[in-house]
């Protein structure tokens, strides 16, 4: 798979010489993985580590341009000292007013195999949604099947906000199968104590975003496949019992669900990170709030039309609050197989004989019920009202359910 490197290229120090003035990053030796390498930009070491394939070069107009163009390109036949000294006179001048970059096209050509991304300063907000826009175009130069590795070791501090922003664009966004490999950051600051600048790798900030869109895809719409695929690096066992779970609530099979959330209930997450345990735990601590495996199965159904409800799948909580109703005066016929056909039939046919206030109430959401189950256009001008009015019938079942 091609590897693709996006980077960040900040301003650096200008050397003070008022004959030939010049910016550019110090020499450092940079460590990444086992490896040393010694340069001034620490882009061409990962480049160098990496083997990539092609780079997106991410700055300002006010970037080192010119010494990035000069160390990358002098001693080759595509070297203009004339580009460099124009750069130069550029960047001496540019500012968070400039308007435009006009050397963007010539130092592609140039650089070979590299894209350039010019950035605002970001200075307000009109700026910061013009860079967002303009960062997250990063799709639009990299392959089906890139390989990504970010560098955000220079540039504003900003920046880094930026990239991640791009990785979750391309992880949950892009229609391309990109994979983000390693989020780089260059410790320069600590150079001193070591006699190098280790070349970390953050990417386990980027896995620690995977596991709170997981979570909250759990939460918000019971929908754990992210997380079950997460889980597969770690225990395929509880992957497939959150897999089971989640299946379980997407059918509204209540009494699979029921089934399932037990044996998530006794789940071990114990053996994963102490980051993950707390997102997972956070995940499931809300199920467990909602629903109570002790009740009989009509309540447990009503907590599940509560919680559909909640989540705004008012259709959903229409047909299990229905069911719940049912379930209800089935367990009062036969408490020991509620759940038969037969028996449900009976309840449905005799629920006006056991409990006149609860049947009125069956009439008004089956009604509802029905007009979802079966795609009906019935109702469609008081389809408000319904969502309106599902709390106050949801609340009531729960009063007559006692």
């Amino acid at each position: 798979m091609p590897k693709t490197l996006l980077s960040f290229l900040g301003t650096g120090p200008l050397i003070r010489d008022k004959e030939n003035p010049q910016r550019e990053y110090k020499k450092a030796r940079y460590k990444i993985d086992d490896s040393f390498y010694e340069t001034s930009f620490v882009s061409a070491a990962i480049a160098q580590h990496i083997r990539c394939d092609k780079k997106i070069i991410v700055g300002t107009v006010k970037s080192m341009w010119e010494e990035y163009y000069r160390y990358f390109v002098e001693g080759t036949e595509a070297f203009d000292e004339n580009l460099f000294w124009e750069l130069v006179n550029f960047q001496d001048k540019a500012n968070h007013l400039t308007e435009d970059f006009p050397f963007k096209a010539q130092l592609e050509k140039a650089l070979e195999n590299t894209h350039i991304i010019i950035l605002k300063y970001g200075i307000n907000e009109s700026e910061l949604n013009e860079n967002l826009l303009s960062i997250l175009r990063v799709d639009d130069f990299l392959g089906q099947d890139d390989e990504l590795y970010v560098d955000v070791t220079h540039g504003f501090r900003s920046f880094p906000i930026f990239a991640n922003q791009v990785v979750m664009y391309l992880n949950k966004v892009s229609s391309k199968n990109i994979k983000v490999q390693k989020l780089y950051y260059g410790m320069l600051d600590i150079m001193r104590e070591l006699d190098y600048a280790p070349v970390v790798d953050l990417s386990s900030v980027l896995k620690l975003n995977e596991w709170i869109l997981g979570a909250s895809e759990l939460i918000n719409k019971s929908d754990g496949y992210a997380l079950e695929q997460l889980l597969k690096e770690r225990d395929s066992e509880l992957a497939k019992v959150v897999g089971n779970f989640s299946n379980a609530m997407n059918l509204n099979y209540s009494h699979e669900i029921r089934k399932q959330y037990e044996r998530l209930l006794k789940a071990d997450f114990s053996h994963l990170s102490p980051q993950e345990v707390l997102i997972a735990e956070k995940a499931f601590n809300e199920f467990k709030a909602s629903f109570d495996l002790s009740k009989k199965h009509s309540l447990f159904q009503l907590d599940l039309a509560f919680w559909y409800y909640r989540k705004r799948f008012y259709g959903v909580s229409y047909l299990t609050l229905t069911e719940a109703i049912v379930t209800y005066i089935a367990e009062d016929i036969n408490p020991l197989n509620p759940l038969e056909n037969s028996v449900r039939d009976q309840a449905k046919k005799e629920i006006h004989k056991r409990n006149v206030e609860l049947a009125h109430l069956f009439t008004t959401v089956n009604k509802i019920r029905k007009n979802v189950a079966h795609m009906l256009d019935k109702r469609h001008d008081t389809y408000l009202n319904d969502i309106q009015n599902l709390e106050k019938r949801l609340k009531k079942a729960k009063s007559l359910m006692k």
